[in-house]
């Protein structure tokens, strides 16, 4: 199974734990347009998206857009409701994590449905050492989860419960309709996507300035390194410490 996370665009960088899961395991960090934090995405958890191009005022509006996804909670048995920014929660468990983005008068809405995710690597994947990191960026904020299979009282397969969410929001917007992409569209998302959005450039490079620093005891003695990097690129590095090799301390510079 390829898993992924998915950063939000105004964070600067994946998490240190993401960058080590990227190396032991098959995961894959993006970043996304929207704003927040970083969201773990397996074939458990299921996305969905609105979008709007005719909103004169509250483009970005959580409880209103999150409105249909909790009624729909609440027909399958749940205490679904919103809680915090942007979250939907059962029994105080979160579930849902969203967010926006605007374009003019559009607005791209959407967010996750934890059904039956693999919750301990999802921790892991958003999980990461942030007192080494001094910027600016969104923190992901960190909240007690739930896949909405454990809570539901009757047991329906993903399958089943994305026909059950689909009608619902068929019934519930009465003007949806069944649409599909044409030829020449799906080779402009793939063009897209190759040139922007699976980039380097976007996904790691795209990042104002921040700081990293740690230290750590070893038998010879303390380590320490510090770290400043600008659009993906280290241009500042400091490395001191080691007993066994008296007053070693490296500095480097881009110039």
């Amino acid at each position: 199974m390829i898993r992924q996370s998915l950063s939000g665009n105004t964070r600067t960088r994946p998490g240190k734990s993401t960058i080590l899961s990227l190396n032991r395991s098959i995961y894959r960090s993006f970043r996304r347009i929207t704003g927040g934090g970083t969201v773990y995405h397996d074939h458990g958890n299921i996305n969905f998206t609105f979008i709007y191009t005719d909103r004169k005022e509250n483009l970005v509006d959580f409880i209103y857009f999150t409105r249909p996804i909790i009624r729909f909670l609440k027909e399958l048995g749940l205490k679904a409701a919103f809680e915090g920014k942007n979250n939907i929660t059962v029994d105080g468990l979160k579930v849902s994590g969203n967010s926006a983005h605007i374009f003019k008068n559009k607005v791209l809405h959407h967010g996750t449905l934890l059904f039956n995710s693999d919750l301990d690597k999802l921790k892991k994947s958003v999980a990461g050492n942030e007192e080494h990191y001094k910027d600016k960026s969104v923190r992901s904020v960190r909240a007690d989860v739930s896949n909405i299979s454990n809570l539901l009282k009757k047991n329906i397969s993903l399958e089943e419960f994305k026909g059950l969410f689909q009608d619902f929001i068929f019934k519930y917007y009465t003007a949806s309709f069944k649409d599909g992409f044409q030829p020449e569209e799906v080779e402009a998302i793939q063009k897209l996507a190759i040139e922007k959005y699976k980039s380097y450039r976007w996904n790691f490079g795209y990042s104002p300035e921040y700081h990293y620093a740690d230290e750590w005891e070893t038998k010879e003695g303390k380590f320490s390194v510090f770290l400043k990097v600008n659009d993906g690129m280290i241009c500042q590095a400091v490395i001191s410490g080691l007993k066994m090799i008296q007053h070693l301390h490296l500095g480097w510079q881009m110039r």
